[in-house]
């Protein structure tokens, strides 16, 4: 019986080893099959790409971020002490609170308004696509020609805002003048720049919505606040989840018009954590501290979407 049994087991032991071989064959012929060489021919260059302005400078500033430097002298290793003075500076919680408290009120805003204008030029009326170019204008016009505008409309003396408030008996505002409504008046500038560009994402949204549906909804006697709320935003929700990744990210991004309009103040009232990576960067020349905020940001922002991800399932409907 032993024999028999040593018989047996030898050429499956050996036949498993033969279809692994084969099996890794098999892939490797169709690995470099013409076919599959074509197919990866097309996907190189967005590798590259990819590989060159993602992968790179992400794997970069890491390394960077573990690193004393500054840009003339030889660098020295720091390991983790630049994420250790992140967490104990007091700038550092500043920048993340103003920048949450800015990422929170522009999304919200540019979904709500995105959406209410998507809403209204949504109308087969004669001239309407004039509007809709106008209201998207902001959004192609520089964003430093637009600072700079708003800068004067935002002066305390005698800034239009003002001069209109004055003229109607209301208290003058402080705009950019004050740290309690510096944030505030940087995100009106924000949303007037930014709601005619996700407005058009709603609009292509609402414009794909089957007329069938409010059909079946009038003959089911939904009013039009109930059609919206049970077809139209049902329907739109892929968009909405699209329109509130990409805002985040662009509200974490926010450079330009602070560096035109504050420079992070009053009293760093307005320093967000893109402006302080600037400074710490290219005006104080710590490079592994501004690596360190980097790769902060690039986290935060990883968990934001994974987030949205999971949550998106309850609420998005494809």
């Amino acid at each position: 019986m032993q024999n028999y049994d040593t018989t047996v087991e030898q050429p499956v032991q050996d036949y498993t080893s033969t279809e692994k071989k084969n099996s890794l064959l098999s892939l490797t012929q169709k690995f470099l099959s013409s076919e599959s060489l074509f197919g990866w021919g097309f996907i190189l260059p967005a590798f590259i790409l990819l590989f060159v302005f993602w992968i790179y400078p992400i794997g970069y500033s890491l390394y960077l971020s573990f690193l004393n430097w500054d840009m003339l002298n030889p660098a020295t290793f720091a390991g983790f002490e630049h994420y250790e003075t992140l967490l104990r500076s007091e700038d550092f919680k500043q920048a993340l609170m103003n920048t949450a408290f800015y990422t929170f009120f522009y999304v919200s805003g540019v979904v709500v308004l995105g959406l209410l204008l998507a809403v209204l030029v949504n109308q087969n009326l004669k001239g309407i696509g004039f509007f809709r170019m106008l209201l998207f204008s902001p959004h192609i016009t520089p964003i430093i020609a637009i600072s700079i505008v708003w800068m004067s409309l935002y002066e305390v003396d005698d800034g239009l805002l003002n001069v209109i408030l004055r003229s109607i008996g209301l208290p003058e505002g402080t705009w950019l003048a004050s740290s309690d409504t510096v944030l505030m008046s940087l995100i009106i500038m924000g949303l007037w720049k930014a709601m005619g560009y996700y407005m058009m994402f709603f609009l292509a949204a609402l414009q794909s919505v089957p007329d069938h549906l409010y059909e079946a909804g009038k003959l089911d006697g939904a009013n039009r606040w109930q059609m919206f709320r049970h077809i139209t935003l049902p329907f739109i929700s892929p968009i909405t989840f699209f329109v509130v990744i990409v805002a985040i990210i662009e509200a974490f991004e926010t450079f330009d018009q602070i560096a035109v309009m504050t420079q992070g103040g009053p009293s760093n009232s307005s320093m967000v954590l893109v402006y302080m990576l600037y400074r710490q960067g290219f005006e104080y020349f710590h490079i592994g501290y501004a690596s360190a905020i980097a790769i902060v940001i690039f986290l935060i922002l990883v968990v934001f979407t994974v987030i949205q991800y999971f949550v998106s399932r309850k609420w998005v409907h494809h």
